[in-house]
């Protein structure tokens, strides 16, 4: 029996209805495959987030019971003496770990990089630091400082250069407490950078390196004019990541020296949790978390934007 005009449109109608649903899921369906993602950076970013520049603005008592103050915690941190001596703390923190992290790496990739009887063993060597627990190659850093048996002082008394009757306390110093905790912390850290470094290196085509070669130029204008340029992006990448970290190295300090002697040792996220915890000032700890997430954000935006445009060529180098 021949179909009518009638149920031919209707047909034609829900096939187009049912195209349209059709492309209407495809593109919006993507974005429900990010609704777990979006609901955890919800629930352990964003809403942390808001609570901390909430309660920056207010005063809680013990008793839970919280007041307004306005600016009032931003003005204590700004008149704040042990702050004002924090924040540069952690600017020669930073500027310590980063510049020892880079070189340090880059000099350890240069060696891997070349061919020599035990490189395998020296790579499984390297690696150690990096595979150590934090703790527990903490403790042993503590352990070499020790002024009574420490092997610091012990090898500079078997060298002459300390009378060993007068044994010293590197960690207790205000002036070498932070330089020896950055010491530790470049040795755990090194690893990571090397290797990366290496990756970059050995991503390099042979050509390059070759044609550099005969067109006369020695092994330093072929590392500064070629490998050092083709490696940029990961040592960026690396300056970056190791500034976050180390504004944000927390353990290291708190186990090694708690932040002393006289806060010689105190960096932002340490003073955070003491005024958090020995302290209950929360609302002064928010402020300090607040402002030490604008620094974060503003120096690794304005890092990432002047690389950007030196590569592409909108600065010169």
């Amino acid at each position: 029996m021949p179909r009518s005009r009638d149920t031919k449109m209707g047909d034609q109608v829900l096939r187009t209805t049912g195209s349209r649903r059709s492309v209407l899921w495809r593109r919006h369906a993507g974005l429900l495959y990010f609704l777990p993602l979006l609901t955890l950076i919800a629930v352990f970013i964003a809403y942390p987030l808001f609570e901390t520049f909430r309660l920056s603005f207010l005063k809680v008592a013990l008793n839970g019971s919280e007041k307004f103050v306005g600016f009032d915690n931003y003005k204590a941190v700004i008149e704040s003496p042990v702050v004002m001596q924090v924040l540069r703390n952690t600017i020669v923190w930073v500027i310590m770990n980063v510049s020892g992290l880079i070189l340090g790496g880059l000099l350890v990739a240069l060696m891997m990089n070349r061919s020599f009887r035990g490189k395998g063993l020296f790579m499984v060597f390297m690696l150690l630091p990096w595979a150590t627990p934090v703790i527990a190659a903490v403790l042993s850093w503590v352990l070499i400082y020790d002024p009574l048996y420490g092997h610091l002082n012990a090898f500079l008394g078997s060298v002459g250069l300390m009378d060993p009757a007068n044994a010293y306390s590197w960690l207790g110093n205000p002036r070498l407490a932070l330089l020896g905790v950055s010491i530790a912390r470049v040795w755990t850290g090194i690893p990571f950078c090397a290797f990366s470094i290496l990756a970059a290196m050995l991503a390099i085509p042979p050509d390059l390196i070759r044609a550099a070669r005969i067109d006369g130029g020695g092994s330093w204008q072929i590392f500064w004019k070629v490998t050092l340029q083709l490696i940029r992006p990961t040592l960026i990448l690396l300056i970056v990541l190791t500034s976050i970290w180390s504004f944000n190295g927390f353990d290291l300090i708190f186990v090694m020296t708690g932040g002393g002697p006289a806060y010689s040792s105190e960096i932002l996220v340490t003073n955070v949790y003491r005024n958090v915890f020995q302290y209950p000032r929360p609302g002064l700890a928010s402020a300090l978390s607040v402002i030490d997430f604008f620094i974060l954000a503003t120096a690794t935006i304005l890092f990432v934007w002047l690389s950007s445009k030196q590569r592409t060529g909108g600065l010169r180098a």
